[in-house]
C-alpha cells in the first residue's frame, strides 16, 4: 500500500471516529429522559402497566401460581 493511501486510510477513520464521538448522549441525558432507566434491573417492563386482562370463565375464581417446575 502507498504511503499516500495509508494515510488517507488513517485520516478517513479518524475523522470517523470522531464524528461517532461528538454524537454520543451521556448517560447523564438518558437517564434524564426517563428516571425508571436508572432502575436496572429492579425495573419494571415498559408496558406491564398497560396490559388488560382477560376476565375468568363464568363460575370460576381466579387465582395465582408462583411456580410450575
Amino acid at each position: 500500500m502507498k504511503r499516500s493511501n495509508y494515510r488517507r486510510l488513517v485520516t478517513m477513520a479518524l475523522m470517523l471516529l470522531l464524528v461517532l464521538v461528538v454524537r454520543a448522549q451521556s448517560a447523564f441525558e438518558y437517564i434524564n429522559e426517563d428516571r425508571q432507566k436508572s432502575a436496572s434491573n429492579y425495573s419494571i417492563y415498559p408496558d406491564s402497566g398497560k396490559a388488560k386482562l382477560t376476565p375468568p370463565p363464568a363460575g370460576k375464581k381466579p387465582f395465582y401460581i408462583s411456580h410450575y417446575g
